[in-house]
């Protein structure tokens, strides 16, 4: 039965059969770059997402126009950060974080929702007085809604131009 199982997995088509290796590589791809991502300090991670920032290819970044409220519940890196830029996104796509947004997620005591992942039913999230970027889930109970979290902003920076760097069609990236 391994014959009809690899069809089942692959496809029946050379385009099903291509597009999941894409998929195989995009999971492989990403996972490695988390691994990464998690070994960078957060200084290292600042320092390599205003270069991201500096020349955007992928990731744009919004400065505020006029002079910003102030935040009391950011952690001190995020009110740095969020002084300067108001919103970090994908151009023409779902994925973006805007501090103007910024409110309480019922379903999520003690999270302020911070922006959207472009995936269905999960929102990026702070915790007031904590550096880190969660990605919640909003359909499972409230003690499992961590699907994953960036030490810092400047990580999800880095790691949302590498997954729209894998995501871009085309030759696959290295």
């Amino acid at each position: 039965m391994g014959w009809l199982s690899d069809l089942w997995k692959y496809g029946f088509t050379a385009k099903q059969r291509a597009a999941s290796r894409a998929a195989q590589h995009y999971v492989r791809a990403i996972g490695a770059y988390e691994r990464e991502l998690a070994l960078l300090t957060p200084a290292e991670a600042r320092a390599a997402a205003e270069r991201v920032l500096a020349a955007p290819r992928f990731v744009r970044a919004t400065p505020w126009h006029d002079s910003p409220p102030p935040r009391t519940e950011l952690a001190p890196v995020l009110r740095e950060f969020f002084h300067r830029i108001r919103r970090v996104e994908v151009p023409e796509g779902e994925r973006s974080v805007d501090i103007a947004e910024l409110a309480p997620l019922e379903w999520a005591p003690g999270y302020l929702c911070l922006g959207t992942t472009g995936v269905e039913h999960t929102h990026l999230a702070i915790r007031p007085g904590d550096e880190s970027i969660y990605v919640l889930a909003d359909d499972v109970g409230s003690d499992e809604c961590v699907e994953s979290a960036f030490a810092t902003v400047y990580h999800w920076i880095l790691w949302l131009e590498r997954n729209e760097e894998l995501l871009e069609p085309g030759p696959p990236a290295a």
